[in-house]
């Protein structure tokens, strides 16, 4: 035995003290006979370490897997003993590995049991890199280590896995961060491994083709930052379960939607730990569908990955399925009339049965007056929802359409979304418009002769301000009928024998405690002649529009012209008294196009009352032009860095001279991706404002030149009454 180990003391160095005595075996071979020859080892393990042992494995030479650990639930204190029984099988030499609490592990590698009586674990016996060069050239069972460099327990190993030669190396035993673990491979499989660690609150991580005689180390870094990965569901049917595994390995693990569905149209995004190769494998379920499996996806691409489905489930009421097949098939063409003045960017077309918008449908934009056919795959319905986005970002919808209808779909107007609610085709047409802004959630309409309300005609849609809901009411049951509107903060409101006969367009409009603040804005006298312009938007529903100053009775003003498309509108006062005391007051000029042209990063200085339920009055900021086009370049905007809140709405954008350059209109407070937007905001552009004043024969002449630049106080001192307060009353 002494000769063996100094023969080999350049690879192997012996980690433990085996005690052996030649001369008893033999006699012990002599009395028993050859079919008597140990076929089971006992053995003594003492703990001579300074640490407890908490994992002991005793393996044959030529066995690719450590196996059990031989403790069970068992531990060896310090200076403690445990009996091991061992089956000799067809050899005597064994490989050992021991875990102490600490982490340390020592290995001793073709160990001669059967001339032992006792095993010393003495802890000082931690195989060197030299000695693990060599371990990884043995034969038939080669050695490497792993190393948890992870901030996570990893609690089992194994190399190749699904492959006919898959080997469980670890399973039960912590090994926390930063200690090792050893591995064992047959030089016979390959050099070339695949490893699968697994860790307690963390993913698995693959190490793919690493060779191990030539690199004995494999080191386990913590995994790179998760990547998003999003999965849209352009089928027919839910998504019941999404399996995702790194592109090699057999096993699926578990369902990555958990409890959870995609809907049809919806989107599920999936993070994941990124592979070296990032290539991945997708099984997607789908209830009385196959399984539809995908291989060898980059899923680190940032690619929206399209889920369709089958065409058809049979079993599911459709009928045959060939003849179902055929018809889901089947194309509607559906036209679509720009009838606004402003170019539709975006067109999306969707089943109403689903939740999601889909693709857009253009790929130009459509000009004012053109006409869009799209071929819609219907199948079995003719109910869709269509979303148009006009150039500038404003929206419209029309909800619950009949496709199947020869006529076409127009949009443009005031009113912004239309839904199709549906009634007998000879019916009355009748139409509700919300004209206030609180959305309405429910619409229920009886006969005035039935007591029973029936159902919600707004089913699950939401009527918000300027949506109209288009109805066709059964003309058998008259022209008297009652209607419940259930508005948002569950209002509810009754409307008894309303002849909608002849008032086929009703206007809603919760009105509840007439007086009732519903939100503030800002406005600025434009001319000598009383004439204030403020956005579409802060007087947009409003029973009426004050001044409202603190510690002053609030001045009533009438609006005389609105342009939503705009967002502006210009209001007088209503008393002529109030008028008059205004004429000859101060006002705001504007920068005359010729004086000076609007440059990008010029100072500007917003003036305003902002928040003034908790800031009060007057409010000023600076900033600069940070662009002279709004969302999707559109030229009727403006943008700049002047931090605006709500309230500054209707709000001058005043250059250094004090002239108006733009009037604020809005803030963008997110970004595509729902990031926090800073100092994003924007204004109506100089040449908006005049156009719009012109159209209302309001003189828009500046001073000839600009004047020497004014501090800030300056330009507020000189502003002084000509900006104003405004507050909207329900």
């Amino acid at each position: 035995m002494l000769h063996y180990k100094t023969a080999c003391l350049f690879v192997w160095l012996s980690l433990f003290s085996v005690v052996s005595s030649t001369d008893s075996l033999a006699q012990s071979q002599r009395r028993s006979g050859p079919e008597q020859v140990q076929r089971q080892i006992s053995l003594s393990v003492v703990n001579a370490s300074d640490s407890t042992v908490n994992n002991l494995y005793v393996t044959p030479v030529n066995s690719l897997v450590w196996g059990d650990d031989r403790l069970g639930d068992a531990t060896i204190k310090e200076e403690g003993r445990f009996a091991l029984k061992l089956e000799r099988g067809d050899g005597c030499n064994f490989d050992i590995l021991v875990v102490y609490a600490d982490g340390k592990q020592d290995v001793d590698l073709d160990v001669n049991l059967c001339a032992a009586r006792s095993l010393r674990l003495d802890g000082s016996k931690e195989l060197s890199i030299f000695r693990m060069v060599g371990a990884s050239q043995r034969s038939p069972i080669g050695m490497f280590v792993v190393h948890n460099r992870t901030k996570a327990d990893m609690t089992g190993v194994t190399i190749n896995p699904g492959a006919p030669n898959e080997a469980v190396l670890l399973k039960g035993p912590t090994i926390k961060p930063g200690n090792r673990t050893i591995g064992r491979f047959r030089r016979g499989d390959g050099c070339m491994i695949q490893l699968s660690a697994e860790f307690k609150e963390a993913d698995a991580q693959i190490v793919e083709g690493h060779d191990v005689c030539k690199t004995p180390i494999v080191v386990l870094n913590p995994p790179p930052e998760p990547v998003s990965v999003k999965f849209r569901n352009r089928g027919s049917y839910p998504l019941n379960s999404l399996f995702v595994r790194p592109k090699g390995i057999a096993a699926w693990g578990e369902d990555r939607l958990e409890s959870s569905t995609v809907t049809p149209r919806d989107i599920h995004v999936l993070k994941l730990s990124p592979t070296r190769s990032c290539l991945f494998d997708l099984k997607i379920v789908i209830s009385g569908a196959d399984d539809e499996i995908r291989s060898g996806l980059n899923l680190c691409s940032g690619a929206l990955i399209d889920v369709f489905g089958p065409d058809i489930i049979t079993g599911r009421g459709q009928g045959k399925a060939d003849k179902v097949v055929e018809v889901l098939k089947d194309k509607k063409p559906l036209a679509v009339l720009n009838e606004s003045t402003r170019p539709i960017k975006e067109l999306f077309v969707s089943s109403s049965r689903t939740m999601n918008w889909g693709d857009n449908l253009l790929v130009t934009p459509m000009a004012p007056g053109a006409r869009f056919v799209a071929d819609v795959e219907r199948g079995d319905q003719c109910l869709f929802d269509i979303r148009i986005v006009y150039e500038g970002g404003r929206e419209q919808r029309q909800m619950n359409r009949d496709i199947c209808r020869p006529d076409d779909i127009a949009f443009g107007g005031q009113t912004v979304s239309r839904i199709e609610g549906g009634g007998p085709e000879s019916g009355h047409d009748v139409s509700f418009v919300n004209d206030g802004r609180t959305p309405l959630q429910s619409l229920f309409l009886t006969p005035a002769s039935d007591s029973h309300w029936g159902d919600d005609r707004l089913g699950t849609h939401t009527l918000g301000n300027k949506m109209r809901l288009d109805l066709r009411l059964a003309k058998s049951a008259g022209c008297l009928w009652d209607i419940k509107l259930i508005y948002q903060g569950d209002i509810s409101r009754e409307q008894r024998g309303q002849d909608l006969c002849a008032t086929p367009l009703q206007s809603l409009f919760l009105r509840d405690k007439p007086g009732t603040l519903v939100s503030t804005g800002t406005g600025f006298h434009v001319s000598d002649k009383g004439h204030i312009l403020t956005n579409h938007h802060v007087i947009e529903g409003c029973n009426r529009v004050l001044i409202a100053r603190d510690g002053q009775p609030g001045i009533p003003l009438k609006v005389i012209r609105s342009d939503e498309e705009a967002d502006l509108a210009l209001l007088t006062f209503e008393q002529p008294v109030a008028a008059a005391s205004s004429a000859n007051s101060r006002f705001i000029s504007f920068r005359k196009n010729g004086n000076a042209v609007i440059r990008a990063g010029e100072r500007v200085i917003v003036i305003g009352y902002p928040v003034r339920s908790k800031l009060g009055g007057v409010n000023i900021t600076e900033g600069v032009v940070s662009s002279l086009r709004g969302p999707d370049k559109d030229a009727t905007r403006m943008q700049y860095t002047a931090p605006s809140q709500p309230g500054n709405s209707g709000g001058p954008i005043l250059d250094q001279a004090g002239l108006a350059i733009g009037v604020v209109v809005a803030r963008m407070t997110t970004t595509d991706d729902n990031r926090t937007a800073q100092n994003i905001n924007f204004g109506v552009s100089l040449a908006t404002v005049t156009a719009f004043l012109q159209s209302a024969n309001i003189p828009v002449d500046a001073p000839k030149s600009t004047a020497n630049p004014l501090t800030t106080p300056e330009i507020l001192e000189a502003a002084g009454d000509a900006i104003v307060p405004l507050d909207c009353l329900d």
